[in-house]
């Protein structure tokens, strides 16, 4: 292949420019494409379009079996596995599957002790993003669950799980909609501790 196909920051190898263009923001940090309802700004047009689909309600990709609509192709994916019960993903540790990566991933650490997500403020590590959320908490003294109405948990359930179901059903995009300021911030925040840890593994100094 063409060494102008290469990346000239981590050699890695594109089938024509303009994907090579897209894969060099992921080092120079450029984002050049702008929500222009919330400012949000991506690296892909590609990717603005699918997080366009939170403020539209846009869910293009249905179920044909359930009618469930996703607003990106994998979800759909994901979601269909509920039904023909395929795990393609297996723990070599205890045989344990799952119908998805990222509950894949998450379940490796338990072997591993991996923990991925640190404190900003006392360095403390989880494994867990859900994990690292709460324990923010302790350096705030605030309690964003005492005002939720019961409207928003019709089943008792705890915030954290109708935010991260809501996030699963979205394609994993921020929704701040029906959350309280405090979470709307913190889980802004956790986001961008994933995304850094995420980039400091993937490109480390």
């Amino acid at each position: 292949m063409s060494s102008s196909l290469t990346c000239g920051f981590c050699g890695k190898a594109f089938k024509n420019k303009y994907k090579m263009i897209d894969h060099h923001r992921v080092h120079t940090g450029e984002k050049p494409y702008s929500c222009e309802t919330c400012g949000r700004s991506f690296t892909q047009r590609g990717t603005l379009t699918v997080h366009m689909r939170t403020h539209t309600g846009e869910k293009p990709y249905s179920c044909k079996i359930c009618g469930k609509g996703c607003t990106v192709r994998s979800n759909l994916m994901v979601h269909m596995r509920t039904h023909t019960g395929e795990m393609p993903y297996l723990c070599n540790t205890c045989g344990d599957r799952f119908s998805d990566l990222s509950t894949y991933k998450r379940h490796t650490t338990v072997h591993t002790g991996e923990t991925p997500y640190s404190c900003e403020t006392c360095g403390k590590a989880f494994n867990r993003g859900s994990n690292l959320l709460r324990h923010m908490r302790t350096h705030t003294d605030e309690r964003p669950y005492s005002s939720i109405s019961t409207k928003l948990q019709p089943q008792g359930l705890p915030l954290l799980m109708l935010i991260n179901a809501k996030r699963a059903e979205e394609g994993a995009v921020l929704q701040t909609s029906f959350s309280t300021p405090w979470t709307s911030f913190h889980y802004l925040t956790l986001t961008l501790v994933i995304r850094i840890n995420h980039h400091m593994k993937v490109y480390p100094a």
